[in-house]
């Protein structure tokens, strides 16, 4: 009958076949992976606001100044790369790493909201601001009441966007269905190359004068029955 090895035979048996460094290895890959775990608690909220930020990057690009734009393509060229890296072979020395990388990541984001928030309320202001002053105008001089109230409730709500940031897909839709209602609603105001749209602005910001008016526009007011609101809004900016 044999005799069970000593402790120290099975020892030298372990280390010969390789057991013991596949255990070590084990528990280096498992400590690597709590490590990333954790880190991906703690910034990988980080990973979905990303997502979020380059969905609406093609919608604020044209509202981004130059300076901003250059330090976005750094930034977001540096956070592709750890994308790559995140995303590539997963081995102990990868997921080490992964918290010093995530943690960037986090600080990337960060960084490229700012500039891109910016770039979407100027997005959203371009374009319906001026519709919101236009149906102002049209409510004051009484004239085309009906479309100058739909001209602000679709400017409140395009502008209400500008609040929503990042800016969902349920938003993006938004923004497109009210830009194309704003674009039937002043082709309902006036002809192409008429100065009716300018005439309005002018009102709304209380600088319209008698200079401001040309023949169809002086035409469009008594059609509209309007022209005796705009002498009145005339008299009192001048008695002011």
């Amino acid at each position: 009958m044999s005799q069970a090895k000593s402790p120290l035979r099975r020892l030298q048996g372990v280390i010969q076949d390789g057991q013991l460094a596949a255990a070590v290895r084990r528990r280096e890959y498992g400590t690597a992976l709590s490590t990333a775990s954790v880190a991906l608690e703690t910034h990988g909220v980080a990973i979905q606001q990303l997502e979020d930020l380059v969905r609406i990057a093609g919608a604020v690009a044209s509202h981004i100044d130059e300076h901003s734009k250059a330090d976005l393509r750094r930034k977001l060229g540096e956070l592709s790369s750890y994308g790559r890296a995140l995303t590539g072979e997963v081995t102990t020395e990868t997921l080490e790493n992964s918290r010093r990388q995530l943690r960037r990541v986090r600080e990337l984001v960060d960084d490229v909201s700012t500039p891109l928030q910016r770039g979407w309320e100027r997005r959203v202001e371009a374009e319906f601001t001026t519709l919101a002053q236009l149906g102002k105008a049209l409510e004051a001089m009484n004239a085309e009441v009906e479309l100058g109230a739909r001209m602000r409730n679709i400017a409140r709500l395009g502008l209400n966007l500008g609040e929503q940031f990042p800016a969902s897909v349920e938003a993006l839709t938004t923004l497109t269905t009210c830009i194309e209602q704003r674009d039937e609603a002043l082709g309902e105001l006036s002809k192409p190359d008429s100065r009716i749209d300018e005439f309005l602005l002018k009102v709304a910001n209380g600088v319209a004068t008698l200079l401001d008016l040309d023949l169809p526009t002086l035409d469009w007011l008594h059609k509209k029955d309007a022209a005796g609101a705009f002498a009145v809004r005339v008299s009192i900016s001048r008695g002011r």
